[in-house]
């Protein structure tokens, strides 16, 4: 799932999984936004250049959820499965965990940082979770 690039949006006080799920519902609605508005702050004019011109119909998702979450200490990893397709690229996991076997958090949080994955990493900061892009 192509969802890793991307930003998030709500309240981010009750931890890394409701940002994740703000984030998959307003992705999908295109409420692009507001996706961004949680975003690290140093990063969000890069979430909004991402998507300033894109449109819903950019993106199609099939049966994108949430997985499971995983933290270590101010830093987390969402995973999410389903399919998105950015116009005809398409990505699908079936992997709920974020933290593929054989890899400590550590590596799975730096490799999707950035990249282009199935998992969302999520920073906290005074007690506010936000998307590292």
């Amino acid at each position: 799932v192509i969802i890793g690039y991307f930003g998030f949006h709500g309240s981010s006080g009750g931890g890394p999984t409701p940002v994740a799920s703000a984030f998959v519902s307003d992705f999908q609605s295109g409420q692009y936004s507001q996706m961004c508005g949680t975003v690290e702050p140093s990063q969000r004019s890069q979430c909004n250049n991402n998507f300033g011109r894109a449109t819903p119909s950019d993106f199609t998702f099939m049966n994108v959820a949430i997985g499971q979450t995983v933290t270590n200490g101010q830093q987390a990893l969402v995973g999410v499965t389903g399919t998105v397709c950015i116009q005809t690229k398409c990505s699908t996991n079936t992997d709920a965990n974020p933290v593929p076997n054989g890899e400590s958090f550590q590596q799975a949080f730096s490799s999707t940082v950035g990249e282009n994955n199935d998992n969302v990493a999520l920073v906290e900061q005074n007690g506010t979770w936000f998307v590292e892009l």
